[in-house]
């Protein structure tokens, strides 16, 4: 009948205007509460001390999705990282779903290390606080670095990240953060299936509760000259006349032979435990000589405690103690009595090295005359 007809019609229209009112009341909570840009900007530099200047307006679009796109200007309050130019882009269905955010830059300086063409893709699940980082991709120098994971934001900013990295030049590195400026080694390392945790709670405890693994495989070219070859030479002659520096001539012999006309391979992993990165099984390899490094890296305090044995063909013949920080630190030999060489010349690895081979020798043919 009419009035039956009429009766589905107007239950039709009732419930099409719930699902109106519905998706109008989620529409708002969405915009409201995560696409307020003002707010956002402002929560970043309450939260994290990162000021975000825009460039121009940002741009808005409501179909198919509601999304927002604004390019702008970044830095935070401890100089930590900066962008000149960062585009940001959000997005999000019509529903209760995470929030795509797309980051990207041509160039971000971190500490004043150049990080280019970066890319940062993930989820934002803003009921439960978290965010899920799909891919972060970034070229360094000549090396790029590729990782996703989780950051938790209702559980003391928790983070879990995994992923590789490749063809790492660490001297750039290390240069440009402005830890170290190593002339004499060239160092590139590669990873893959990285793990590190750990919580954001601010800058001076980030190292506290910070673990992981790192698998390390990469590359190792100690430079020498042709005069240091030659006084290297010139010095086995000599040992037998001096005893006092048979161990400090093994050392330097198996550098200068065996790890400086060809790059050695590098090959181990990382551990990190809180503030330490740590090592039993870090391995540089040339042909039938190696060198173990064993021991641990203070990153909260800059401090070395480590040791340096030398193999030949299997046979331990020489080890040596590295200690101090990471711009300048000491490596001592250790002699049979297991103690580092005490004698009135210097037998630190590095200084030999620093103050010159010939000129090292040049001291021992004195002290015999």
């Amino acid at each position: 009948t009419s009035k039956l007809i009429l009766m589905k019609i107007l239950k039709f229209i009732f419930i099409l205007i719930a699902i109106i009112f519905i998706s109008s009341a989620i529409f708002y909570f969405i915009f409201k509460n995560n696409y307020n840009l003002e707010k956002i900007i402002l929560d970043l530099k309450k939260n994290y001390g990162v000021t975000v200047l825009l460039h121009k307006d940002p741009k808005w679009s409501f179909t198919p999705q509601l999304s927002l796109d604004f390019d702008a200007k970044i830095n935070d309050k401890n100089q930590n990282f900066n962008s000149e130019n960062m585009r940001f882009i959000f997005s999000q269905s019509y529903t209760l779903s995470p929030i795509n955010v797309d980051i990207e830059s041509k160039l971000l300086n971190f500490r004043g290390l150049k990080i280019q063409l970066f890319k940062l893709s993930g989820k934002y699940f803003f009921l439960n606080k978290i965010f899920n980082l799909n891919s972060l991709a970034a070229n360094i120098g000549e090396g790029n670095i590729n990782l996703q994971g989780i950051f938790n934001q209702s559980k003391k900013n928790e983070f879990n990240l995994s992923g590789s990295f490749n063809n790492l030049h660490l001297n750039q590195l290390f240069r440009q953060l402005n830890l170290a400026d190593w002339k004499r080694i060239e160092l590139k390392i590669s990873s893959k299936d990285l793990i590190i945790k750990g919580e954001i709670v601010n800058q001076d405890n980030f190292f506290d509760n910070l673990n992981g693994k790192i698998p390390i495989n990469g590359s190792m070219y100690f430079v020498t000259t042709e005069e240091e070859r030659f006084g290297i030479a010139f010095l086995n002659l000599l040992i037998d006349k001096l005893p006092n520096f048979n161990n400090l001539s093994k050392s330097l012999s198996q550098i200068i032979n065996n790890f400086s006309d060809s790059p050695a391979l590098i090959n181990g992993s990382l551990n990190i435990k809180n503030e330490k990165i740590e090592t039993n099984d870090l391995l540089v390899i040339s042909k039938q000589n190696k060198i173990k490094i064993k021991g641990y890296y203070n990153m909260k305090n800059n401090l070395f405690d480590a040791k340096l044995l030398f193999f030949e063909s299997e046979n331990l013949v020489v080890e040596a103690i590295i200690s101090g920080n990471i711009e300048d630190p000491n490596i001592q030999i250790i002699n049979s009595e297991n103690s580092t060489e005490k004698n009135t010349i210097n037998n630190d690895l590095k200084k030999v090295f620093k103050d010159g081979v010939n000129n090292f020798i040049e001291k021992l043919l004195n002290i015999e005359k």
